[in-house]
């Protein structure tokens, strides 16, 4: 659970620093805030603004079932990007075309585990 929940947390850092399904992460801090927020990485409320989308990632990097819908179809992973989409990122794009054409951090875990599972002659 630990490796799942430190992977969701780089996953979803990196989604901030690219400003990328980001929604609930912004309107968090001008809760917090207010809408002129400058705030440091290492602020209590960036930590607690990420928090709801890191669990929410957790969960889904931890479960056996979800990891498994994950690397069905590693050209578009359907069901488990539509469930990316309802409980963590609404507007979470999946990297179409060649892969690691566009560097994308959650295809990338998904891609990294089917080569440690499964082999690389699978991504051929």
């Amino acid at each position: 659970m630990d490796s799942a929940y430190l992977k969701a947390k780089n996953i979803c850092h990196q989604w901030i620093d690219e400003y990328s399904h980001d929604g609930g992460f912004e309107r968090r801090l001008d809760i917090f805030h207010g809408t002129d927020w400058r705030i440091k990485r290492d602020d209590p409320t960036f930590y607690a603004a990420a928090y709801p989308e890191i669990i929410a990632l957790t969960r889904l990097l931890a479960s056996p079932y979800w990891q498994a819908l994950a690397f069905e179809n590693l050209s578009y992973p359907h069901r488990f990007i539509e469930e990316v989409r309802r409980t963590v990122a609404p507007h979470y794009q999946w990297p179409l075309g060649v892969y690691r054409e566009r560097y994308e951090p959650l295809a990338d875990w998904i891609y990294d585990q089917v080569m440690i599972e499964r082999g690389p002659s699978l991504l051929d």
